[in-house]
């Protein structure tokens, strides 16, 4: 079993994809930090997150007139066909990892994704509003790249997704405590829903009888593994 997140930006795709991967003892695999490598940048002397908000048009203009996303596309399909136990932490490849992959959208409103962001550059520079500027124009970006390369439409399309997981309100402040303890709440509802998808709905259940509330607005969708 393989497990696909996707998502718009900053909605916490790398957070919880490396934070599954720890607790599953599964590999793990970024589309970013490939496409970062093919971009010839040192990610070992940069904040990931500031340079893409720094540089996403720039990187958008030689994506959209080069072969990289196509290559990259092939390459993670290929190992999401034939790897086991990889988290992939990617925006399009769900929409072709085969069937051997768990593919989990992950869901977030723009003024949350606008707070993860500013916590995740460090506060350094742009405020939360410039931030949400920068987040709208980087998922437009996204959507072309998807609609071009593949004729997709990028959004948690339930034909192509087993689970859509909202966590919009997790993080009501833009501080990296709160952002700490949104995640810390936001793992039980993963994880509870990798067991639900593999069969196993009790922890899933447990959380919708501790807080019915929180746990329909986190627990947008999940499969019934009877729907194959």
């Amino acid at each position: 079993m393989n497990v696909c997140f996707s998502g718009y930006t900053a909605v916490g795709k790398t957070t919880h994809s490396l934070l599954l991967a720890e607790t599953l003892g599964f590999a793990y695999v970024s589309a970013s930090e490939i496409l970062l490598e093919r971009l010839d940048v040192d990610r070992t002397k940069v904040n990931e997150s500031r340079t893409w908000f720094d540089r996403y048009q720039e990187f958008g203009s030689i994506l959209k007139s080069s072969s990289i996303d196509a290559e990259i596309d092939e390459y993670l399909g290929r190992r999401a066909r034939e790897d086991d136990r990889v988290v992939f932490d990617t925006r399009f490849l769900p929409w072709f990892s085969g069937d051997g992959s768990l593919r989990i959208w992950l869901e977030s409103d723009l003024a949350a994704r606008a707070r993860k962001c500013f916590v995740s550059i460090d506060g350094a520079g742009p405020d939360v509003l410039e931030c949400a500027i920068k987040v709208q124009r980087r998922d437009t970006l996204d959507v072309e790249r998807l609609l071009d390369g593949h004729g997709q439409i990028f959004a948690p399309d339930r034909d192509v997704f087993d689970a859509v997981l909202d966590n919009s309100s997790l993080i009501p402040e833009p501080t990296r405590r709160c952002a700490d303890n949104g995640i810390a709440v936001f793992h039980e509802y993963v994880m509870a829903t990798i067991e639900a998808l593999d069969g196993d709905r009790r922890r899933l259940d447990k959380l919708f009888d501790m807080d019915p509330a929180m746990a329909g607005s986190i627990v947008r969708y999940v499969r019934d593994v009877h729907e194959g």
